[in-house]
């Protein structure tokens, strides 16, 4: 999952829409928790992106069982929402792990994060 922020449009309004084209659900609040630069080599090709990293609140999201399989709407890749607590899957861009994990996110009542399984 993924997506990019089209010319004249906000970074919070690009995440809302992707989340809606790709997941099928509408966010409520929504907090921009920080902006990572991240330079990156993958399958051999280098890589450069600017990460918005936001943490969000959605009923639809919270309805939806840990233990689902969902499709994204996209591109049909299979993703699955994961505990924060409960795994130990690497984050990029760096240093987004400390943020996932810091106290002021734990207030939430479901900490989540999205986990994209291979085909």
């Amino acid at each position: 999952m993924g997506g990019g922020i089209e010319f004249g449009e906000s970074a919070e309004a690009a995440l809302r829409r992707e989340f809606v084209e790709e997941l099928g659900v509408t966010l409520g609040p929504v907090t921009l928790l920080d902006v990572a630069e991240n330079i990156f080599e993958y399958e051999g090709e280098p890589g450069h992106e600017i990460a918005h990293i936001f943490a969000i609140e959605s009923a639809e999201i919270d309805a939806i069982p840990l233990d689902a399989r969902l499709h994204v709407l996209d591109e049909g890749s299979p993703v699955r929402w994961v505990s924060i607590s409960e795994t130990d899957l690497p984050f990029y861009p760096a240093g987004v792990t400390r943020l996932l994990r810091s106290p002021a996110l734990q207030t939430s009542s479901r900490q989540v994060v999205l986990h994209i399984d291979s085909p």
